[in-house]
């Protein structure tokens, strides 16, 4: 027995460095887009990735045609570090939601967690890439959706038209993904919403702090946090005192509670009247949507 364990012990830094080689192995993948290799190069990657990934929910096994979330591409943002494999419910079929499920690792290739939220509701994915963003000075997540309505249900006269799109910016804040910005074909600002009763929102639910905490941020805080922050705080919210309803997509009490004590602040007011003297556009733009009565 003592010679067992004495032998399984020396197996335990073998182990380590055999996740530490397929983590480094990653590295290789960078930036290619999953889609687009060869079936053998394919497998190879999806068996790689779920040797390392910790999570049992990690892309499906190899063959399987019908998975709600297709594998896409392996991003790396230098500045900060930040690795994260991105998989794509592109809302094919009738139209419905759409969405990202992303897997975030340290910057030793070791997976942390897995985020994962809706981009829309009758929308259809047509591009995910990495983008620098001049406004933000900053790498971004740029994400391409159309509307995905079913040709026999539009009027004979739009059927030709070419579907508009819209895009959605993706930063880095907290060591998430965070949206900053919805806009569309003619770059025109698009606000989110959190108060429908069977959509969920685009992007994951933001902020987290108390009243004075978030207007300190959005006073002098850096620039993709202001935007995730605008970007919560300019949508449709759903009243705090409105019964949930179980197994329906609402807007979390707590959520509902933070933005209605942040917007009736008048330290919140006095910030946002500044904003709207920003130099950047975006956090211009979202100042100005918020009205206080005037």
């Amino acid at each position: 027995m003592r010679y067992s364990i004495c032998f399984l012990l020396s197996l335990v830094p073998w182990l380590a460095e055999a996740q530490e080689s397929r983590q480094s192995e990653l590295v290789a993948y960078v930036g290619r887009d999953v889609s687009a290799m060869g079936v053998s190069e394919k497998e190879a990657f999806i068996t790689l990735f779920r040797s390392v990934s910790e999570n049992d929910k990690a892309l499906p096994p190899f063959g399987e045609d019908n998975w709600e979330f297709v594998p896409q591409s392996l991003y790396e943002f230098a500045d900060p570090a930040f690795r994260f494999f991105v998989e794509i419910a592109p809302g094919f079929g009738h139209p419905g939601f759409c969405g990202l499920r992303i897997h975030i690792f340290d910057d030793g290739w070791k997976p942390v967690r897995v985020d994962a939220f809706s981009t829309g509701y009758r929308q259809r994915i047509t591009g995910v890439y990495k983008a620098k963003s001049i406004m933000l000075d900053t790498e971004v997540l740029v994400v391409k959706t159309v509307y995905a309505t079913l040709p026999e249900v539009m009027p004979n006269d739009k059927q030709t038209e070419a579907p508009q799109f819209r895009l959605q910016f993706y930063a880095i804040v907290d060591g998430s993904l965070m949206l900053v910005r919805i806009e569309d074909d003619q770059g025109k600002l698009i606000l989110n919403s959190y108060s429908d009763w069977t959509v969920p929102a685009i992007g994951m639910n933001y902020p987290k702090g108390t009243t004075q905490e978030l207007c300190e941020l959005l006073s002098s805080g850096p620039d993709p946090q202001r935007l995730a922050l605008l970007a919560w705080v300019t949508g449709d919210h759903m009243n705090s005192d409105i019964k949930r309803v179980e197994g329906v997509s609402q807007e979390p009490v707590e959520s509902s509670q933070a933005y209605e004590e942040l917007t009736r602040s008048p330290k919140f007011e006095e910030t946002v009247r500044d904003l709207r003297l920003c130099e950047i556009d975006w956090i211009r733009e979202y100042a100005e949507k918020i009205q206080f009565g005037e």
